[in-house]
């Protein structure tokens, strides 16, 4: 699945692990959190690696209705779709670092455009 450009941006937001206000933004930064301790170590690593912060990967899961991570991606597509008021708008801030992450991806990848 590819995300559209506002997604990208509430998605990298989410990565960064930032506080947010909007109760899909928090899910989805919470979500993300567990997940990547998952990926990393197995379920055992992330729950132990995670401390008292699990839960709140558990709930971002449930708020994406899902029981697995595979899905988290799409989950997210659907609820920005059906309650885009429960993501904080993008800012400029999120446009500035999504621009910085794509200089950085270009250098990396040898683009001379980039440099």
């Amino acid at each position: 699945m590819r995300l559209d450009s506002d997604q990208t941006l509430i998605w990298n937001r989410a990565c960064g692990g930032r506080d947010a206000s909007g109760v899909g933004d928090r899910a989805l930064r919470d979500a993300i959190g567990l997940d990547g301790l998952i990926q990393n170590g197995g379920v055992p690593n992330g729950f132990e690696t995670a401390g008292d912060d699990w839960l709140d990967g558990v709930i971002g899961f449930e708020y994406f209705g899902l029981d697995d991570s595979d899905r988290l991606q799409a989950a997210f597509v659907a609820r920005l779709a059906a309650a885009p008021e429960d993501f904080e708008p993008i800012a400029d801030a999120d446009r500035a670092g999504e621009a910085d992450t794509q200089e950085l991806l270009g250098r990396l990848m040898g683009d001379p455009a980039a440099d």
